[in-house]
């Protein structure tokens, strides 16, 4: 294992415009062990990508999944708020991404959040 060199398969991904009209969310949760700390961020922008809200903050203890379900419920609570109701969600989990569009249910873990 010590000569053992992973291949990585990476892919460059680039921020993109909402479209007219709407605005775009991006949400990351984070925990430094499962469950422990943990800690939310998000960002609002327009449609031309200006900044109109960001937050970092650290959140309860909790799951790195419980974190991602924190951030975007946040986030979609800020855009109520602000009266926006025409929001392109994106995220970086996985799980969180099938839940949003039903494609998977929720875990028993983060049915609350959701």
């Amino acid at each position: 294992m010590e000569q053992y060199t992973p291949r990585l398969k990476y892919e460059k991904v680039l921020w993109e415009f909402p479209p007219r009209g709407w605005i775009k969310v991006n949400t990351d949760g984070a925990c430094r062990e499962n469950p422990v700390r943990s800690s939310i961020g998000l960002f609002i922008r327009d449609e031309v990508g200006n900044l109109i809200y960001a937050e970092g903050r650290e959140n309860s203890e909790g799951t790195n999944n419980e974190s991602e379900a924190v951030a975007i419920v946040e986030a979609l609570k800020m855009c109520k708020n602000l009266n926006y109701f025409q929001i392109w969600p994106q995220t970086d989990s996985l799980l969180l991404k099938n839940i949003i569009e039903e494609s998977w249910k929720p875990p028993w873990c983060i049915t609350d959040h959701v």
